[in-house]
């Protein structure tokens, strides 16, 4: 077996994860501690594991995106080159926390020309500012459109095994930023992501090991992808959608150029509705 070139490790100790690529090393950059060369944005180079064995791994992947020219590489580089010269504003960060029966993810969120950048385990969103008001209170608001349906399936966890088991693939595949991107991307499959070990569908062996009678309810809870962005609830995936208010460490983001801001939750439990358009809800005790 290789070893690998970098460190991909997040955790700094047993039960506290950083939101940047590792907890040291070369990889363990951030805003505050900015690499000197844009090197380290070309993750054909230092993340090739996250690329599908198709890809030219010789052929430059700026934060995993192949065109260098597209504006939003092009303003992700723009907020670098400003974190160099200690223009940094940051507005929430946050390390993962793992205990026994909890986990919260680690994410990092800062400013640049207007607009929210979030991070986490080498994946970023842009955020509309009009879309989350709340995020300097570390809130966020997430959006899941259901098409037609009269009733929305809000599922909650009351069984403390599920629960607990859950709370522990979260961990587990946080633990380290090559596990994460490839997790929370393995259940999406669009031509933006083709790039990517996308479509792997990987959790699902997470949610068989379980070996629950629920494992149906679990891989839905583990999969659900919502929006940061309303337009995706009520324009594509609409008419009918739901609205729900959460903790900004109860995400896992997936990277801008897949399309769809798209986030997953990791806690059910700690999803509050905030309204509702156009249908009812049909909470599941599990």
């Amino acid at each position: 077996m290789n070893k690998k070139k970098y460190s991909t490790s997040t955790l700094i100790n047993k039960d506290q994860i950083v939101p940047w690529l590792a907890a040291k090393g070369s990889l363990a950059y951030s805003p505050e501690s900015p690499p000197d060369s844009d090197y380290f944005f070309k993750y054909n180079w230092i993340l090739p594991d996250i690329f599908n064995s198709k890809v030219n791994k010789r052929k430059h992947q700026y934060f995993g995106y192949p065109f260098k020219d597209h504006y939003e590489v092009k303003e992700l580089l723009t907020f670098w080159n400003s974190c160099r010269k200690g223009v940094i504003e940051k507005v929430y960060a946050y390390d993962g926390e793992i205990t026994d029966n909890k986990t919260t993810s680690p994410i990092a969120v800062y400013k640049h020309n207007n607009k929210f950048i979030i991070i986490q385990h080498g994946s970023y969103q842009f955020v509309k500012n009009e879309n989350q008001r709340e995020l300097n209170d570390g809130i966020v608001y997430i959006y899941r459109g259901i098409g037609d349906e009269p009733s929305y399936k809000h599922y909650r966890i009351n069984n403390s095994e599920i629960y607990n088991n859950i709370m522990k693939i979260h961990a587990n595949t946080l633990s380290d930023s090559v596990i994460s991107f490839n997790t929370v991307h393995s259940n999406i499959k669009r031509s933006e992501s083709s790039a990517l070990n996308h479509g792997t569908f990987i959790l699902y062996d997470h949610a068989r090991d379980l070996k629950s009678c629920n494992e149906k309810e679990i891989i839905s809870i583990l999969n659900s992808g919502y929006s940061l962005d309303y337009n995706y609830g009520y324009r594509k995936f609409g008419p009918n959608y739901v609205w729900f208010k959460t903790n900004l460490n109860n995400i896992r983001i997936t990277t801008f150029f897949c399309g769809e801001d798209e986030v997953k939750i990791i806690d059910p439990n700690k999803l509050e509705i905030a309204n509702k358009f156009g249908c009812k809800i049909n909470e599941i005790i599990i």
